[in-house]
């Protein structure tokens, strides 16, 4: 089955309802997260990056991306800017490679450089089917080499029709096929169609910090529940998770995460295939201790002072 999706960028991120989008089928998006094609090629964000981002999860949207403008060749200085400031829940990540305002096609060599640092959960690569695009390379080795997706512009109307380009064909995921769509009450934009496994490499559990054990997570409900989301406690370490039952414990769980990162990571809004190989130990009745005997309930014991909160309840 195609999948459906669409760009946002500087111009159409003001009047585009994500939740209109979703309604009419779209499941994917990448919003611009920046670039360094405008004059002296600084690292830039586009204004309201994080705001689109959150729309778009709210929205009920699994596949959220960013996507940066190339310009300048600095691609490494690019990658740092572009991972300190991309939101951590977002699902790929699209080079986007254009020669615009003040920018320069990128090689395959600086694609490369820039991967490299952003270390992408799912990398992208975005060019007109063009000579100027995908043409302006010979067979983009370092991106081969990387395994990245590729995604084609080339506007026919008529998806993933003649989109051949000069990279291996089984690895193009992507086809931009117009840039004149009516998408979430706002007309020319882009609109991409997918291939049914083009987001199969995304994460499909929340990303695990150097030290952290315990994630706190959401997934879309069944309809018949009438909530919309289910909250989870997963133990990344051992493979187990358990279902928060009520508000009141979910307020709880939330008390522990703190803004420095020190706490429990929450996730929100991940798709349902997190949950996949994971084994479910039923909650215990009645209160649970937040403790260290708690954590070894559910499958292994707190390794950091962040996560005990000495012996306090959580409410029934």
């Amino acid at each position: 089955m195609t999948v459906f999706g669409f760009d946002v960028d500087s111009y159409n991120k003001g009047g585009l309802s994500f939740a209109q989008a979703y309604a009419q089928g779209y499941r994917a998006c990448y919003i611009k997260l920046g670039g360094n094609n405008l004059s002296g090629n600084n690292p830039y964000m586009m204004n309201g990056y994080h705001a689109q981002v959150n729309a778009a999860f709210a929205a009920g949207f699994t596949e959220v991306g960013n996507y940066w403008m190339v310009g300048g060749h600095d691609p490494a200085r690019s990658g740092a800017f572009y991972r300190a400031n991309r939101d951590p829940r977002t699902t790929f990540d699209v080079i986007d490679n254009e020669s615009i305002d003040y920018g320069n096609l990128w090689s395959s060599a600086e694609c490369g450089v820039f991967l490299d640092v952003i270390q992408s959960p799912d990398p992208w690569h975005y060019a007109n089917k063009s000579t100027g695009g995908w043409g302006s390379q010979g067979s983009w080795p370092e991106l081969v080499a990387r395994n990245v997706k590729g995604l084609v512009a080339y506007y026919n109307g008529s998806p993933f029709t003649n989109v051949g380009v000069n990279y291996p064909a089984d690895r193009i995921k992507g086809h931009q096929y117009t840039s004149s769509a009516t998408i979430g009450g706002l007309g020319l934009v882009d609109a991409d169609a997918f291939t049914d496994d083009a987001f199969n490499q995304a994460k499909k559990q929340p990303p695990k910090g150097d030290d952290s054990v315990l994630v706190l997570i959401s997934t879309p409900a069944p309809a018949a529940s009438g909530n919309q989301f289910d909250w989870w406690v997963q133990n990344i370490d051992d493979k187990t998770y358990w279902h928060v039952e009520n508000v009141a414990q979910l307020t709880y769980l939330r008390k522990i995460v703190t803004p420095n990162g020190t706490g429990m990571e929450v996730h929100e809004n991940e798709p349902v295939d997190v949950l996949a190989g994971f084994t479910l130990i039923p909650q215990p009745a009645a209160t649970v201790a937040i403790d260290a005997a708690a954590a070894a309930a559910i499958g292994a014991a707190i390794p950091r002072p962040s996560y005990k909160i000495n012996g306090e309840a959580v409410p029934a």
